[in-house]
């Protein structure tokens, strides 16, 4: 017996959120996916990422805390389509900043100057939540 029709095979986007690096850089940064279920090839900074980018496959659990931390943290700037005027002096002047975008095509922008501060604080949160251990560790 054949299997179910192909229009009943539906594809659906891969839920993601990726951290995209930006500004002068001593080493290379590759981008960073976090995605539910299946592996997503990092593209966003091109042959760069070849090398150096990386995905982590996680469970839903774990996106969504990433997504709620994300959405309360106080280290980033939004980008309501047009980038702010804060925002284009970073990238303007050269200073590392990360792009960090959903599979739903929302962006916001860390200043370089607190990733520290915000990648331990994601961290402390994910680990309070007992999630996938591969997130924490590639952050």
């Amino acid at each position: 017996m054949a299997g179910p029709p192909l229009l009943a095979q539906q594809t659906h986007p891969v839920e993601t959120v990726r951290f995209v690096y930006g500004g002068d850089e001593d080493k290379p940064h590759g981008t960073l996916v976090i995605s539910v279920g299946e592996y997503v090839k990092p593209k966003d900074r091109g042959s760069l990422d070849d090398y150096f980018g990386k995905c982590v496959v996680t469970d839903k659990k774990t996106l969504e805390l990433v997504r709620q931390f994300i959405q309360q943290s106080k280290y980033l700037t939004q980008d309501n389509g047009r980038i702010g005027d804060s925002v284009r002096q970073w990238i303007q002047s050269g200073y590392p900043y990360y792009e960090i975008i959903g599979s739903d095509g929302s962006a916001v922008f860390l200043n370089g100057k607190y990733r520290i501060s915000f990648f331990n604080e994601l961290k402390m949160m994910l680990r309070a939540h007992d999630v996938d251990e591969k997130v924490i560790a590639a952050l």
